[in-house]
């Protein structure tokens, strides 16, 4: 049986309806803003990815996540240090023991933001910082509003899906 929650895949079944129907409507409208449909489908549907996908359940998302964290302070080019790992900070693990729970059952709901620095095994060294940087914004937001470690982590996805958009409106 793949249905674990039959009224909330109805419930999204309709939200997504909508959201097409919304969008048909929307082309006809705009026929010739083709970029803009684009835009709209890819930031509507993205946010169920964002929202709905369990934490950190994407390969690697941990270690995108940890390396956008230390983005995020500035250190673009960050060092191994040898029996200790990449300097990062707790929210990271805090957000790898949470790893593949539904957002809405997290504690990391409730729990804010812990930035005691620590040492995280690999944060993808090798990858140029300027692919964290809308992540890294996502960041800085969540922390301004001194937001639960949870909404970092969301925000993060948020800025990614973002920035995706974007860049697919402009190409169109």
């Amino acid at each position: 049986k793949n249905l674990t929650s039959p009224s909330m895949e109805i419930v999204l079944f309709v939200v997504v309806t909508l959201i097409g129907i919304f969008l048909i409507n929307y082309y006809t409208l705009h026929g010739n803003e083709v970029y803009k449909v684009a835009f709209l489908l890819i930031v509507l549907l993205g946010l169920f990815v964002v929202f709905l996908n369990p934490i950190a359940i994407v390969p690697d998302e941990d270690e995108h996540f940890a390396r956008a964290i230390t983005t995020s302070t500035g250190d673009f080019f960050p060092t191994y240090l040898e029996d200790k790992g990449f300097m990062s900070f707790q929210i990271v693990s805090d957000i790898v023991n949470n790893k593949g729970v539904n957002p809405v059952d997290s504690s990391l709901i409730e729990s804010p933001g812990n930035f005691t620095s620590t040492y995280f095994h690999s944060i993808f060294q090798q990858n140029p910082f300027y692919g964290y940087l809308a992540q890294a914004v996502g960041i800085l937001i969540a922390e301004m509003f001194s937001l639960p470690a949870l909404f970092t982590f969301l925000f993060a996805r948020l800025a990614n899906l973002i920035l995706y958009a974007i860049l697919i409106a402009i190409a169109i």
